[in-house]
């Protein structure tokens, strides 16, 4: 009986992807820098204001007078996402710098969210050796539905409009 070769893992992912993750996976989309959500269809442009608001709301506490700690994975899974969706390529050292935590910390904290599959890597060069990272269809159908819920709360708690 051959032995299970541990290095060949495959990593569980949703059975079905719902139809703007893949649209967001296979397009990306190019958000204008002033903000405009113009080229963006309705559910992902909901899912880049609630990425825009958290980072926003990240910067406000993180900036605070008061001694808070950083969270790295909601600090680096928001560039990751944004970056994504503006269509602009992050590295592991921009990733890991975003993250508001030493290096070291960072590095871990990035390399469990590439094992949970949340995070994946795509070669830049034919050997290999330099990669791109890119939410993976996992991450971007989570935090569609985190988007869709955290709209729904802003509008029950701050008002606005049900669209």
């Amino acid at each position: 009986m051959a032995k299970a070769n541990p290095d060949t893992q495959t990593v569980s992912r949703p059975k079905r992807m719902n139809k703007l993750a893949a649209d967001i996976i296979q397009n990306g989309y190019s958000g204008e820098a002033g903000g405009d959500d113009a080229g963006i269809p309705g559910a992902a442009a909901k899912l880049d204001g609630v990425v825009r608001f958290l980072k926003g709301l990240m910067t406000e506490i993180d900036s605070a007078p008061e001694p808070t700690a950083p969270n790295p994975y909601l600090n680096m899974s928001l560039h990751l996402l944004s970056s994504h969706m503006e269509g602009r390529i992050v590295s592991a050292s921009s990733l890991v710098d975003t993250s508001g935590v030493p290096y070291a910390t960072a590095m871990r904290k990035l390399a469990e969210m590439e094992q949970s599959g949340l995070i994946e890597q795509r070669p830049r060069t034919k050997t290999g050796k330099s990669f791109s990272l890119h939410p993976s269809p996992a991450m971007i159908a989570r935090w569609s539905q985190m988007a869709d819920r955290i709209h729904r709360l802003g509008q029950r708690a701050f008002g606005g409009s049900g669209d």
